[in-house]
């Protein structure tokens, strides 16, 4: 199933650095990188900041959309759904950023994730 919504270069995403809404940076996306069955990996910049920014975005998608700042937003219907699906994710990624302060071995081979936050209809 193609993804109706991706982002395209040149378009833009605001996203926060907290999960509150605090310190909103702009993203310019360059280029796709990649797809997996519950993201869109996109080359971004952010000033004078280049990489790669990783969306949340599942597969099945005929109930989401985007809202004025590009953020992934779903119908109320799923909002429940799509909330658990975006917390089994994440906690991926903070399980691994919390592994790294505590283990020497692999803070030298895993890399460092930011997580940056979008619209939030989960509630933090």
């Amino acid at each position: 199933m193609e993804r109706l919504y991706k982002l395209r270069p040149q378009d833009t995403i605001l996203l926060a650095e907290n999960p509150d809404g605090g310190k909103l940076k702009e993203w310019k996306i360059d280029s796709i990188v990649g797809e997996g069955s519950f993201s869109v990996c996109y080359y971004a910049q952010s000033g004078d900041r280049y990489g790669r920014l990783k969306e949340f975005y599942p597969f099945d998608n005929k109930f989401l959309k985007r809202n004025e700042n590009n953020h992934l937003v779903t119908g109320e219907t799923f909002v429940d759904f799509f909330c658990k699906q975006r917390a089994d994710y994440l906690s991926v990624f903070q399980h691994l950023n919390e592994t790294r302060k505590t283990n020497e071995v692999l803070n030298n081979f895993l890399p460092t994730y930011e997580i940056f936050y979008g619209y939030d209809e989960c509630g933090g």
